[in-house]
């Protein structure tokens, strides 16, 4: 029988070990970003074809490779060890600022020297096609897509009222927490709150995927110049599949929610939780990576044209290319270069209070875990 000082140590080792093999696939995701970016841009700078054909880019993209792929490493090395100084509590916290690190840094100094390269290439068109303001009814069915979200919402009402009626049958005591060998580790005190939380979060992820959804097909629209119409057609075609997505994962956060940690509350069993966790992780980031490589954020990769980056906004691009700030530009949500969705615009006062608030959440994190 192993005392309970080694189940601890047991758990953080495992813990550490998943931390750290996350950390590596992260990594892993961050030295082939360029394969499931925007076309038209190396890692987020516009080049032309001859350019971004040279040996120079190729020199430089290798060494990016290799710089994110030794730190991504030594972070994964770092997590580990980290598990048993910090212990399960600021693990997650520890997790997030080396995956940063070890994406960003790379990131931000090679996106730094491509810069550098885009000044000297002359053969880099100037002035390119900047189109905005379209009607974004072109972009889904509103009707069905209402509709779908809708009949998503009242999948959580009856399965909340399903719980609801089932609050009786729940004991006295529900399993809260479980190792990674499913042994139950904490129990906590029924009531109606803690039996309805799920109904509650499924709530809160349907909000968040819709607001998801609205961020993804009302971003400001850029056109090739090369062939204006083709560019368009892949545009709404790329949204209406991001919307498919948004309505997946919000139907599976619920199934998860009111389902698979329902079903562990009340039986403490963790088949159907682990079950549709594995499901949901394989759906959130294979379906993204999907699209990304074979059709990029816009579109972009269904086409055969040339030149492809049409932004002449590289000056508004902070931090490697992640990060858009353009106090000029009205558009709340803009397409990322570098990676896969959208990101917000700083310059606007909207961006500044998100900007504001993440900042804020970080710190609280920090201060919680001292």
């Amino acid at each position: 029988m192993k005392t309970s000082k080694e189940d601890m140590v047991d758990n953080l080792n495992k813990l550490g070990l998943l931390y750290g093999g996350c950390t590596f696939f992260v990594t892993i995701l961050y030295t082939l970003i360029q394969y499931y970016s925007k076309r038209g841009y190396i890692l987020g700078v516009r080049l032309s074809r001859k350019m971004a054909l040279s040996e120079k880019v190729k020199v430089l993209l290798r060494k990016y490779k290799l710089m994110t792929l030794g730190l991504g490493s030594l972070s994964s090395l770092a997590i580990y060890f980290l598990s048993f100084i910090l212990g399960e509590v600021s693990l997650s916290l520890a997790f997030t600022v080396l995956i940063l690190v070890s994406g960003l840094i790379p990131l931000v100094i090679f996106n730094k020297k491509l810069r550098i390269l885009s000044k000297e290439d002359e053969t880099l068109p100037k002035v390119r096609l900047v189109a905005t303001g379209l009607n974004q009814d072109r972009f889904l069915y509103k009707k069905n897509t209402y509709l779908a979200y809708g009949l998503i919402l009242v999948l959580i009402l009856g399965l909340g009222i399903k719980i609801h009626l089932a609050y009786p049958s729940y004991p006295q005591k529900l399993a809260w927490h479980s190792d990674f060998s499913g042994n139950i580790t904490s129990f906590t005190s029924k009531s109606y709150i803690k039996v309805q939380s799920v109904s509650i979060l499924s709530l809160i992820f349907l909000v968040f995927t819709m607001a998801t959804n609205y961020a993804l097909t009302n971003t400001k629209l850029r056109i090739s110049p090369d062939d204006p119409d083709r560019s368009l057609g892949n545009a709404i075609k790329m949204r209406r599949l991001w919307t498919y997505y948004c309505l997946g994962l919000s139907l599976l956060m619920t199934l998860l929610f009111q389902i698979g940690l329902s079903g562990f509350m009340k039986r403490a069993n963790t088949r159907w939780l682990i079950i549709l966790t594995i499901v949901l992780i394989i759906y959130a980031l294979g379906f993204p990576l999907y699209i990304g490589i074979r059709y990029s954020i816009d579109g972009s990769r269904l086409a055969t044209y040339d030149n492809l980056g049409y932004e002449e906004d590289d000056k508004y691009r902070i931090l490697g290319g992640s990060i858009y700030y353009n106090p000029d530009d009205p558009s709340f949500f803009v397409e990322k270069r570098i990676g896969i969705g959208t990101t917000i615009n700083l310059g606007t006062w909207q961006g500044k209070l998100i900007g504001v608030l993440i900042i804020l959440s970080l710190l609280g994190l920090i201060l919680a875990h001292i």
